[in-house]
């Protein structure tokens, strides 16, 4: 599955420096982009907060960290993202998706599910999925 970028998409990947980018699984049934700088700071703030429990880190890491995938998104000239099958099944997203755009991550959500009570702060974008 690809979620394809639209102008409007691609105005704000390139405005926030979404050039290299880092998907896994959301906290809930969508899929989260990070910038890699961004990534980073997630990895350290919580491998540093789970330091004192090797098995919390471990639940944690096989929850958010198992399926992580990066992308440069500048060599494909910001056409689509490839998401793999697992986050694909994972969130449920179908023929369309919406695009939330907030200060620190992107979430790609079901066009049928996404939680629109969250969107106050973000940029909302409505994008085509191809198979």
């Amino acid at each position: 599955m690809k979620i394809l970028i639209n102008d409007d998409f691609m105005k704000y990947l390139k405005a926030n420096d979404y050039k290299k980018v880092v998907l896994t699984r959301g906290k809930t049934r969508c899929v989260y982009m990070f910038t890699a700088q961004e990534w980073k700071k997630l990895e350290d703030k919580f491998t540093g907060a789970f330091k004192n429990s090797e098995e919390l880190l471990q639940k944690f890491n096989d929850m958010f960290f198992k399926n992580v995938l990066t992308r440069d998104l500048a060599k494909n000239k910001f056409q689509e993202i490839p998401i793999p099958k697992d986050l694909e099944e994972w969130s449920g997203i179908g023929k369309k998706a919406v695009v939330i755009c907030f200060k620190d991550r992107v979430e790609f959500w079901p066009s049928k599910t996404y939680p629109k009570g969250r969107t106050k702060d973000a940029v909302v974008i409505q994008v085509d999925v191809k198979d």
